[in-house]
């Protein structure tokens, strides 16, 4: 009776007569035929081969190569793409941006003309006031309030 299915198998453990030297490599025609299908090439990527012959190595190299070429064209044609769509982000950021400027520069305009002209009313009012603290300043005061009663005279009210 076995005991282990691995004894059965000879293997580099198990054969005294192996040695690295003279071990040579085979692949089998079905193990380069999964390799293909493995990188993912399709009957119509390979040349058809004349009635059940194998392609050669140089069609199959072809292919791959063609598969190869392919992927970085369009891998250059994604990244073009993201970089053209970065600049054009950017442009229009930029001109976004430069309408926004142009907008607070005039409304900057306006309101410091409206600083300039409430600066000169501050101003006015101001040496008015001084005017009034001033000797006879009183006496002004009631130069210029022409409607105001003197204090010895009665309004008279008509209806």
């Amino acid at each position: 009776m076995r005991q282990c299915w691995l004894c059965d198998f000879p293997s580099v453990f198990t054969r005294h007569d192996w040695l690295p030297a003279q071990r040579t490599w085979h692949v089998p025609s079905v193990a380069l035929k999964a390799v293909i299908r493995l990188d993912a090439l399709t009957a119509t990527q390979v040349q058809d081969p004349p009635s059940g012959a194998r392609p050669d190595a140089a069609s199959i190299a072809a292919a791959i190569q063609r598969q190869t070429d392919r992927r970085e064209v369009q891998c250059s044609l994604l990244a073009l793409t993201v970089k053209a769509g970065l600049i054009i982000l950017g442009a229009v950021s930029l001109i976004r941006l430069s309408g926004a400027y142009q907008e607070r520069l005039a409304r900057h305009g306006e309101l410091a003309a409206v600083v300039e002209v409430e600066s000169v009313k501050l101003n006015t009012l101001q040496q008015r006031f001084d005017r009034l603290f001033s000797n006879g300043g009183e006496k002004r005061l009631m130069g210029e309030q022409d409607q105001w009663i003197a204090p010895n005279r009665l309004r008279i009210i008509w209806r």
